[in-house]
């Protein structure tokens, strides 16, 4: 079993294909570990580069879906050719039976990405709290009209959707948790007395959780991600 806290999905410069070298030297270490169960926890992780979220994925889908689809950003009946499709591709020998994923109301956008793309093929369960609901991107719109970048001027309006291979892409109340628990942010990471990483070492090896554990969950009335707003809230890795 693994656990990693990852917070944000952030490339290394100078590689290509963009990609992170944090990212190749954690799946790597899992992989020489023989993990069959990993808990991710990216209950801070409000998002950043597809490409690094594109590459995790491509590390965590079992081999038998290593080339299916992963996603398609969809756009309205207006802008269909400008719709992408892209399919995993698989990275490394990990094969694993399930994923946890630790998350709360500040897990955004290419977090969510990771959630929903592994969804139709793996056996995926949240626990701590419901996700931000970011299932839109956008993409800048000086490269189409000359007048903006003529200007120094950026658009970045919402212009997609992204969708899974099951076609789901309106998450807009977030992902729901299957287990509801309170954080514990006193507790280093690792830490076995940390509420949300406790539930998910108990779910693992016993399939249930305590009621002592769901117990715990609170609302908090502030969360990391309300210290942004405008775009900073929009594009929390901005």
């Amino acid at each position: 079993m693994g656990y990693w806290v990852y917070n944000s999905f952030k490339a290394t410069e100078g590689l290509n294909p963009t990609r992170s070298q944090e990212v190749q030297d954690s799946f790597e270490y899992f992989e020489s570990q023989n993990i069959s169960d990993l808990i991710i926890d990216l209950r801070y992780n409000g998002g950043g580069s597809v490409a690094v979220a594109e590459q995790i994925n491509n590390y965590l889908i079992n081999a038998s879906n290593g080339n299916k689809l992963m996603y398609t950003n969809k756009l309205n009946s207006l802008k269909p050719n400008f719709e992408k499709s892209v399919n995993f591709r698989k990275i490394g020998g990990l094969n694993l039976n399930h994923i946890v994923f630790i998350t709360s109301r500040g897990t955004a956008s290419a977090s969510e990405l990771i959630i929903n793309c592994l969804d139709p093929y793996l056996e995926v369960t949240l626990i701590g709290d419901h996700t931000y609901r970011k299932p839109v991107g956008s993409f800048p719109l000086s490269s189409y009209f000359p007048i903006l970048k003529d200007n120094d001027v950026e658009l970045v309006p919402i212009t997609f959707a992204t969708a899974n291979a099951q076609g789901k892409a309106e998450y807009f109340e977030g992902f729901p948790a299957e287990f509801l628990v309170g954080d514990s942010p006193q507790f280093n990471w690792g830490d076995e007395n940390d509420l949300r990483l406790a539930t998910a070492l108990q779910y693992l090896q016993d399939g249930a959780v305590s009621g002592r554990l769901k117990n715990s969950y609170f609302k908090p009335k502030w969360e990391m991600i309300d210290a942004f707003t405008g775009l900073k809230q929009e594009f929390p890795a901005f």
